[in-house]
């Protein structure tokens, strides 16, 4: 049965489903005017302030660039794909297992090497591509009428119109006059805003398309608002060589949907032991370094990393975990685990490892980032930490801030529920709500981490960690965080 996104259903009801039921979540017929700018181990997990241009909390860039409508037939991130997290090769004891299934586009029976070549097989000419992409952006004028019009960077956010001339934003404001010959779009009840930018995405490509593209990814982050996007680089192969994030580049300027950031590995094969070479990195485009759902374990190493870091002005991402503390845990260490009998994950887990970290920042001077941050003693240090002049920032996700323990308890340990870090206690919840409204917290971001529907329709044990979320990040943030 095909969900608001296009995708097929499995008979499981999604978390953000329950995130959703109380505000309604709805996204069919919202309107949404983007442009502004733009480990493998349990769990994809990392981003960061990306250096990109208006990356920072969950702002709302510049311009409007083009009007998108998410409803039941906007592009999905893949057919038949659910929200989730990272692949099997960022969990211990597991390993990708290539499927002979191919995904498809909603809408388009062929493959995705077809669609993307010309009807005699070959690539498609210059001319083409940039036809296509053509098709993709907002060229010429236009009025967006009636909106409410959402943009903190100028204090705005009430009923509006917007003036498109040439693709530029030329005036905002109520009652515009409408210039002869530019057409008008009604957005009445609509939310007219810049383009957002994700700071945690995975993409999967290359070596993982049978469970995303950097083309269905961006389509995706495009239906859900997002212009631009930071991807980790838990890709196979892993994101350790300046070829790999010129590679990911080319392939977004030709998909044309939104703009793609790479992040590159702190260690090489995101094994830890020896780190990839930082600059040549950023001089072919990466905007920081992580090693994704794999947290940089060694004191020595981590050390090293901020340090060679700094002369490049990279930020480095942490997923931060103790594995030692972390063991075998599928979800939040507490009665709810208990009473499901599985073994848990204690939030000290994180905060061992988060208040290492910080201690190497202030000995250091490095940027330090913390990815998808679920505890409220992580948040605590990451205060400490600023009120000491450290150069540390941190993001929280959209379903670390919606969703908790109790809920996976009440899935009855729906592998749609899982993911890395776990779902934590409501006071670590309500903690990052606060958090957030106070400003301690940078950014929200998706941490977007397709897997093929195969792969969580294993127990929850056995299931990899994640869930999807450029498609209903924004959505479900205005609907229940107001």
């Amino acid at each position: 049965m095909p969900d608001q996104t296009g995708r097929r259903g499995h008979g499981r009801r999604s978390p953000h489903d329950d995130a959703g039921r109380a505000g309604g979540a709805r996204r069919q017929g919202r309107l949404l005017a983007g442009g502004g700018d733009r480990g493998r181990r349990r769990g994809d997990d990392a981003a960061s302030p990306t250096g990109a241009p208006g990356a920072g909390r969950l702002s709302l860039g510049t311009g409007v660039l083009r009007v998108l409508r998410t409803h039941r037939g906007a592009p999905a991130s893949r057919a038949g794909g659910r929200d989730h997290h990272a692949s099997w090769a960022d969990q211990p004891r597991h390993r990708d297992r290539q499927r002979g299934r191919r995904r498809t586009l909603v809408g388009d029976p062929r493959a995705g090497g077809e669609r993307r070549r010309g009807a005699n097989g070959g690539a498609l000419p210059a001319g083409r591509r940039e036809e296509r992409r053509g098709r993709n952006t907002v060229s010429g004028s236009l009025v967006i009428r009636g909106g409410r019009v959402v943009d903190p960077t100028q204090a705005l956010d009430g009923p509006a119109d917007v003036l498109i001339e040439n693709g530029t934003v030329t005036a905002c404001g109520p009652g515009l006059a409408r210039p002869e010959n530019v057409p008008e779009l009604d957005a009445a009840g609509l939310v007219v805003a810049p383009g957002l930018i994700d700071m945690h995405v995975h993409l999967r490509e290359p070596g993982q398309e049978y469970k995303e593209t950097i083309e269905t990814g961006t389509r995706a982050a495009a239906a859900g608002g997002f212009t631009a996007v930071a991807c980790m680089p838990n890709t196979d192969p892993v994101n350790d060589d300046p070829s790999l994030t010129e590679f990911m580049l080319k392939q977004a300027d030709r998909a044309g949907w939104a703009r793609v950031y790479p992040i590159a590995a702190v260690s090489r094969g995101l094994e830890g032991r020896e780190l990839t070479e930082f600059g040549a990195q950023r001089r072919a485009g990466a905007v920081a370094v992580s090693d994704d759902g794999r947290p940089v374990w060694s004191a020595a190493l981590m050390r090293q990393a901020l340090r060679y870091a700094r002369h490049f002005d990279l930020p480095v991402i942490q997923h931060a975990e103790e594995l030692a503390l972390s063991g075998d845990g599928v979800m939040h260490e507490g009665r709810f685990a208990t009473r499901l009998g599985v073994e848990g994950i204690p939030a000290a887990a994180d905060d061992v490892m988060v208040s290492r970290d910080l201690l190497l920042v202030a000995d250091t001077g490095g940027r330090y980032h913390l990815a998808h941050m679920s505890t409220e003693r992580s948040l605590d240090l990451i205060r400490a930490a600023r009120a000491d002049g450290h150069r540390v920032t941190c993001e929280v996700s959209a379903h670390h801030l919606l969703l908790t323990d109790e809920d996976v308890f009440d899935s009855g340990l729906d592998p749609n529920f899982k993911m890395h870090p776990p779902l934590r206690s409501a006071a670590d919840r309500d903690a990052l709500v606060e958090g957030l409204a106070d400003g301690s917290i940078d950014a929200i971001a998706s941490d977007h981490a397709p897997h093929h529907p195969d792969e969580k329709e294993l127990d929850f044990v056995g299931s990899p960690n994640g869930i999807v979320g450029l498609e209903t990040t924004l959505s479900l943030c205005l609907d229940r965080l107001g």
